[in-house]
């Protein structure tokens, strides 16, 4: 579980505990949100691990998945939750805004992918959830490098669904906005909740519930689900913020 010591990450990892997963927490800088929530999997009566590293560094990745996979054994399912948003245009992206986010979330999920698959055995089968964002189905410029990151995402989820079957399936999860980020008042993020077609967003556990549906259906992959509130319906507006669950890098 990247970035599975804070947000969305925490419920996702406490929630598949509960579900009798053994889970490794990944985080980046945040080592005591991770301990404790391995703490929290341990007290359930589940194994947890903890591992650091930056996912924009490609030798940090390359360590995670022999990391878990020998605190835990032989993994079963890679979460690709972490990720990274800030804000530019076509106008205002630099080489240094565009290379951070397709590092994070586009190469480290891919290559943590290629390292997932290669320890699961000839005849064994595995599941990989990759968080994307709904604006991969309706692309707005707010945040130029950030969303075509997760499209590039969204393609080499379904390229992967293709090339790693029949071991591995992998799907994806496109949230609308689930937590308060950027800066955003309680009630700016109720106001956005309140302009989708169903008058209602997803919570950290909508989320919990897809990436359990996901891990639980043998025979689904290179599918994305849209958890948002029927966001992804809605025309285009120039909103101030991405519509997103917020950077979970930490």
């Amino acid at each position: 579980m990247t970035g599975g010591g804070k947000r969305v990450g925490r419920t996702f990892a406490l929630g598949l505990a509960d579900d009798g997963w053994d889970v490794a927490v990944h985080y980046n800088s945040s080592a005591g949100p991770a301990e404790e929530v391995a703490e929290l999997i341990r007290a359930k009566g589940r194994r947890a691990a903890t591992i650091g590293g930056d996912l924009g560094d490609p030798d940090a990745v390359a360590t995670i998945i022999p990391q878990a996979n020998a605190a835990l054994g032989p993994l079963t399912a890679l979460v690709n939750n972490a990720s990274v948003f800030e804000r530019d245009t076509a106008g205002s992206m630099t080489r240094q805004t565009w290379a951070f986010h397709m590092d994070i979330n586009l190469a480290a999920p891919v290559f943590l992918s290629q390292a997932f698959y290669a320890q699961v055995p000839e005849g064994g089968r595995a599941a990989i959830v990759n968080m994307l964002d709904h604006q991969v189905l309706r692309p707005t410029p707010g945040y130029f490098s950030y969303t075509v990151s997760k499209l590039a995402l969204w393609e080499a989820t379904r390229m992967l669904a293709m090339a790693l079957r029949p071991r591995v399936r992998v799907n994806g999860i496109g949230p609308g906005l689930t937590l308060p980020s950027g800066g955003q008042t309680q009630a700016e993020f109720e106001a956005e909740h309140v302009r989708t077609p169903l008058k209602i967003g997803p919570t950290p556990e909508d989320l919990l519930q897809a990436v359990r549906y996901f891990l639980a259906a043998p025979t689904v992959t290179g599918q994305m689900l849209a958890v948002n509130g029927g966001g992804h319906l809605m025309a285009y507006r120039d909103a101030e913020g991405p519509d997103s669950m917020g950077s979970t890098l930490e």
